[in-house]
């Protein structure tokens, strides 16, 4: 009866965690892009907002390198026990699968996904000595100086690369794409004068855009947004068919027990329903796309072959 009693006990500790149960430690969220950038200020507004409910930690782990891919391979080859989780995003999950012949890791088949986050639109910004005050300037400009003028992204593949590569393909330029390996870096220079244009994801250039340290010439969003309500859409300033936007959510190694992903899912449903975070995210022309596991899952495998087109259609390749 007692080896009975010790059989049950056993059991019962080797059963599956319930969504009440989990989490009993503090959680990873594996962000593959560095500090700085758009995505590690979202994955910090909602990991702070977390602690409360979850009633543990989420910690925030910057893994950078190679557009996403190795922080994203980590979580890939993660341990499936409910304790790290990646952001992901339209170039880890869409875009690379076109850029990169080797990932390291499958965008569906490694990982469950928990939930949507946010998109985020494209913006073109340049500094503010270069002299084209619209996006018909800026095209003047560049083609008369075919080759010089020069944008800069958070690397290549990344979706303000991507975003730079398909206005080429629409307006016919040549510029010249300088990629750096992180947000300040493109900023720095642009306010010094030493990098001419950007095809910047909103939330990541609003402020400098509200302060004149850099102007904005358009956004690539079928309507105006709130944040930045002067200016122009990519159609009104001329440019039509170029509407980009980034987006993130949050997945899991495949086989994460379903009550952490559902629980997870559940409270940050809940985190960006929140009046002040949607306000907070509007300002920094963010959207929030609380998708649940199964429509996120469905809405990566549409977004895949979408980023192929748009990877072809510019001609960029990686490797």
């Amino acid at each position: 009866m007692r080896m009975l009693h010790g059989l049950l006990a056993l059991l019962l500790l080797a059963a599956p965690a319930t969504a009440q149960d989990w989490p009993t430690k503090p959680v990873r969220l594996v962000v593959p892009f560095p500090p700085g950038s758009i995505s590690d200020a979202i994955a910090r507004m909602v990991s702070d907002r977390l602690a409360g409910p979850l009633g543990q930690r989420l910690v925030v782990d910057n893994r950078g390198g190679a557009a996403g891919n190795i922080g994203t391979e980590h979580v890939a080859r993660a341990e499936p026990d409910g304790y790290t989780f990646g952001l992901a995003s339209s170039g880890t999950h869409a875009a690379n699968l076109a850029l990169y012949r080797n990932l390291g890791y499958d965008p569906l088949r490694d990982f469950d996904p928990v939930i949507g986050l946010v998109r985020v639109p494209n913006m073109l910004v340049v500094r503010n000595a270069l002299p084209a005050t619209s996006v018909q300037e800026f095209i003047a400009y560049a083609k008369a100086r075919p080759g010089e003028v020069t944008y800069g992204s958070i690397g290549n593949g990344s979706s303000q690369h991507l975003a730079g590569t398909q206005f080429e393909h629409l307006t016919g330029l040549r510029l010249t794409h300088v990629p750096y390996r992180a947000v300040p870096p493109v900023i720095l220079d642009m306010t010094g004068d030493r990098l001419d244009a950007s095809f910047q994801l909103v939330p990541n250039v609003v402020e400098q855009v509200r302060s004149g340290q850099i102007r904005a010439l358009a956004v690539a969003t079928p309507a105006r947004l709130p944040a930045l309500p002067d200016v122009p859409t990519m159609a009104e300033a001329g440019v039509s068919g170029f509407e980009t936007a980034g987006w993130f959510g949050i997945v899991a190694p495949r086989g994460t027990p379903p009550a952490a992903v559902e629980r997870l899912a559940r409270e940050v449903a809940a985190v960006l329903a929140d009046r002040d975070m949607r306000q907070r995210l509007a300002g920094m022309g963010a959207e929030p796309m609380p998708l649940p596991p199964a429509e996120f899952r469905a809405f990566i495998t549409a977004e895949i072959p979408r980023w192929r087109d748009i990877v072809r259609a510019s001609g960029a390749q990686l490797d």
